[in-house]
């Protein structure tokens, strides 16, 4: 078994690929080669943390099923045809589920969850309404108040000045 993926993130397997191939082309002879099946995803495909698990072909136990299966001896080919029938294009969002407030968005082969504007969080287990205080656009001696996911700025009690740069205390003169 093994874990394969690109630390970034990026093209991988995906929840439902279980048994689908991996194959190696080999140039010089200009062929496909079997090196592994996916053994599974998660729905987190292409996903940094997620990596897809794979089975590599060559292990006895996995060539003897695949022979049983196929009913192909070592060494024989499978050949295949083209298919002139058009396909439906590849949606890869459509085995991911995002979590609430997130949006699925499809690059190449692979998903990813985002969070929908105005919301921030886990994209995968779900977004929340963004804080416009943190971080806190107010001034020093001033506190920052959310409302309607609008950032309101007000001078601390006995301050007074811009709280969007700076509030300072209170002067009182006495006659």
């Amino acid at each position: 078994m093994s874990n394969l993926g690109y630390e970034a993130g990026g093209p991988g397997s995906c929840k439902g690929d279980s048994g689908g191939p991996i194959v190696k082309y080999i140039d010089i002879e200009d062929r496909y080669v079997l090196v592994g099946i996916v053994q599974g995803g998660v729905e987190a495909c292409g996903h940094p943390d997620y990596p897809g698990i794979f089975v590599r072909v060559g292990h006895p136990e996995v060539l003897a099923f695949i022979q049983n299966a196929t009913g192909l001896g070592p060494g024989e080919e499978i050949t295949t045809t083209t298919s002139t029938t058009p396909t439906t294009p590849f949606d890869p969002c459509q085995s991911l589920v995002c979590g609430g407030n997130a949006r699925c968005i499809g690059r190449g082969r692979a998903a990813i969850c985002e969070c929908r504007s105005g919301f921030d969080g886990d994209p995968y287990a779900g977004c929340k309404i963004a804080d416009p205080c943190i971080p806190s656009p107010c001034g020093t001696n001033s506190r920052c108040i959310a409302r309607n996911n609008v950032a309101t700025c007000r001078c601390q009690s006995g301050y007074r000045g811009d709280p969007f740069t700076r509030c300072s205390r209170k002067i009182r003169k006495y006659v």
